[in-house]
């Protein structure tokens, strides 16, 4: 997905065992200084269409309320990898 010239990936998705809640951590990526959690909150803002496309995709009997999480995992990996270059 894109915006605002942000690439966005899901890295890691939680269902829970009834299949009603997916935690979605998603990690955003920039080319200019837009602050990663401003898009993430444009995605919660987006969430019910999101929600409705997958209801289209799926054939399930529900689909689960969807709670978005940044990850920072890879922003960690990069601060530690400069930290050894040093």
């Amino acid at each position: 997905m894109l915006i605002d010239n942000a690439i966005i990936s899901i890295t890691k998705v939680n269902l829970s065992s009834d299949i009603k809640l997916a935690n979605v951590h998603i990690s955003i990526f920039t080319s200019n200084n837009t602050d990663p959690s401003e898009i993430l909150d444009r995605i919660i803002k987006e969430k019910k269409e999101i929600k409705y496309k997958m209801g289209l995709l799926l054939n399930a009997k529900y689909v689960p309320e969807l709670k978005f999480h940044l990850d920072t995992s890879m922003k960690s990996y990069d601060e530690i990898n400069n930290l050894l270059k040093k």
